[in-house]
Order: C-alpha cells, then sequence, then structure tokens
C-alpha cells in the first residue's frame, strides 16, 4: 500500500447558519484500503494554519456545526490508507445568515 490520491469533486455549502455540509468522493488512486478521511477546517479570513479545527471520519460526507452564522470557512479534506495522508483538496463555503434562515 502507498499514500493515497487527492479525494475528488469536494462540494461544500452552507446548511444552516451554524452548519456546513460536505461531500465528496474517494480518491481515484486510492493506492490501498481508505481507513479514514481527515477534515480540516477554519474561518478564511484566518491567515494561519494553526486555526486549523480537525474531525476524523470514514465515510464520504459530514456536516460540520457549531460555526459562526454568515462566515466564510475554509475546509479541506484528504484520505488515509496505513501508509499515512494523501495531500489536502480545500474548498470554500459560506455558512448562512440569521436573516435568511428566519424568512426562508
Amino acid at each position: 500500500q502507498a499514500e493515497p490520491g487527492v479525494v475528488s469533486n469536494l462540494m461544500s455549502s452552507g446548511s444552516d447558519v451554524d452548519q456546513i455540509s460536505i461531500t465528496w468522493n474517494q480518491p481515484s488512486m486510492p493506492n490501498g484500503i481508505i481507513i479514514m478521511y481527515d477534515i480540516r477546517y477554519r474561518e478564511s479570513q484566518t491567515d494561519s494554519n494553526d486555526s486549523f479545527m480537525y474531525v476524523n471520519v470514514t465515510n464520504t460526507q459530514h456536516i460540520i456545526d457549531k460555526l459562526l452564522p454568515n462566515t466564510n470557512y475554509i475546509v479541506g479534506v484528504r484520505a488515509y490508507t496505513i501508509a499515512g495522508p494523501g495531500e489536502w483538496i480545500d474548498e470554500s463555503a459560506m455558512t448562512l445568515d440569521l436573516q435568511s434562515s428566519i424568512i426562508g
């Protein structure tokens, strides 16, 4: 086994005022059995990689919650095999604002 390739079709969207929903496909070159996925996220106006929060999951979808309303986030995903992690792929997503959630 080797480190996996990059996950594909990472898609994210604000699903609520404090949530972002993300989905992705496993790497086209898994190079072994995918044992988990790393998810990282932070507010996009924060420049430091130290400010990322991390979550590990075993499926190809996740809802990130307890976020700030009407805020843009950078969300990243990478796959893991027993040989180690693949490369990160990042996407930008925004939580809904309080006004639109009340109206709609």
